[in-house]
């Protein structure tokens, strides 16, 4: 079955980008928020950039980036300043809301920051190793 994987940080697109095998024949949505692509961008590892950038031309990888005065820009606004909960980054919090809105599971490299709820959202999570491996 079909999952919508959002990806929450820069770390989590660069093991998929260095598994693009793997991506390429799930048969998994790949979303990546705006916010996580300017940030992969800044970065500036060319070999990464080129992999992405065949990545978006094929749609394996989809560039997500929020409408603002949304229903989804206002879940991230809020999670952005913490009126839902704990406060996240502008990388995580996209992600969330997009995640929410989209029936989305979070893809994230570090187990630390799973929460299961924000505000009345129920969130989904996984692994990026988990992902890889199964």
């Amino acid at each position: 079955m079909s999952k919508k994987i959002v990806l929450t940080c820069v770390c989590c697109l660069n093991i998929l980008l260095d598994n693009m095998e793997f991506i390429e024949e799930s048969n998994n949505e790949y979303i990546l928020p705006q916010q996580v692509y300017d940030e992969f961008i800044r970065q500036n590892n060319s070999k990464l950039i080129k992999k992405m950038l065949y990545s978006k031309k094929h749609d394996i990888i989809q560039v997500y980036d929020m409408q603002i005065r949304t229903d989804e820009h206002k879940i991230y606004k809020s999670i952005v300043t913490g009126k839902l909960g704990p406060c996240f980054g502008k990388c995580e919090s996209s992600a969330i809301s997009i995640a929410i809105h989209n029936n989305g599971v979070l893809l994230t490299d570090d187990n630390d920051n799973i929460i299961s709820n924000i505000g009345n959202y129920t969130l989904k999570w996984l692994n990026v190793n988990d992902l890889i491996i199964s």
